[in-house]
């Protein structure tokens, strides 16, 4: 069996917390994608900023990504493979952490081959790499909303008959390509009948 292919994408947050400390400003967030990769997260992609904004929507299929998946998980995947953490993006200071989630291996697998699921997650507190919680929150830190698709490994068989299509299409291309072209020579006799 060979490796899914997974789509991810960001959607929206909903409710998220006011974190922007000037004057009336809402939040300006903006989601960070992380894959764990050999027990270290590593960034796939940054969505776009929504500027003052608690229930940011953005542009569908805009923020996706895409990222192989072993049908059995490594060991530090089993519980965690995909983290989305959302920050309020903070030209000034540091970016506030607004929430995050993280999809298991087994939530993935779990979904039907090339159908595009919609989740919802509630956001979670800030945890650190063993996943225990750094930074708690009393408040409800509000939602997000991704869609995701995974597309299975063609079968063997399907790759072969694949491979076939394809070599006799370009067997039956190839003679037509080298064929003259016959529409030249009507035209030719065409102009003759007039002249005379």
């Amino acid at each position: 069996a060979g490796m899914s292919t997974v789509h991810v994408g960001v959607s929206g947050c909903t409710g998220l917390l006011q974190r922007d400390g000037y004057g009336s400003g809402k939040s300006d967030p903006m989601v960070v994608i992380s894959l764990l990769v050999d027990s270290t997260w590593k960034e796939l992609h940054r969505t776009a900023v929504i500027t003052d904004c608690l229930d940011p929507v953005w542009l569908e299929g805009r923020e996706v990504v895409t990222f192989e998946l072993s049908p059995k998980p490594a060991a530090d995947q089993a519980q965690r493979i995909l983290r989305l953490d959302v920050w309020n993006r903070d030209t000034l200071s540091e970016d506030d952490f607004l929430g995050c989630t993280k999809l298991t291996w087994e939530s993935i697998y779990a979904l039907g081959e090339e159908t595009t699921e919609v989740l919802e997650r509630t956001l979670q507190p800030r945890t650190n790499e063993d996943d225990e919680v750094v930074v708690g929150n009393a408040e409800k830190l509000g939602s997000i909303k991704l869609t995701i698709r995974r597309i299975a490994p063609k079968k063997e068989e399907e790759q072969q008959q694949e491979s076939k299509e394809e070599q006799t299409a370009t067997t039956h291309e190839e003679p037509t390509a080298e064929d003259p072209q016959p529409e030249q020579s009507p035209p030719r006799t065409h102009t003759a009948k007039t002249t005379t």
